[in-house]
């Protein structure tokens, strides 16, 4: 009995990842146009996201201070990997507390 793929589930996975990454990137877009990192004269709702943004935003939120990250950090998926899971950890769970903190009322 062989457990290896078919040549297109392999296609299908391929594709399902490649869409993952999409989501990822698409998430990021938003903090980096929230910011203000994209430069002037690209458009942010449809330029591609290039490391040099990826960068800026690593030092926005000022994740480069951790040992070593720029060498465990050498690649575009790398830091979108990294930046995606800060977003999901730490900043997402800060804006739901601050909206609870803030009143829509108020």
């Amino acid at each position: 009995m062989s457990h290896r793929l078919s040549q297109n589930a392999r296609h299908t996975n391929d594709l399902l990842q490649e869409l993952e990454r999409d989501k990822e990137l698409e998430v990021l877009r938003e903090y980096l146009t929230r910011f203000n990192l994209f430069p002037r004269t690209r458009d942010p709702a449809s330029a591609p996201i290039r490391f040099e943004e990826l960068k800026e935003l690593v030092k926005h939120w000022k994740l480069h201070r951790q040992r070593n990250f720029w060498k465990t950090h050498t690649t575009k998926e790398d830091l979108v990997r990294t930046l995606y899971r800060h977003i999901n950890t730490k900043i997402i769970p800060q804006e739901g507390r601050d909206d609870v903190a803030t009143p829509a009322g108020s």
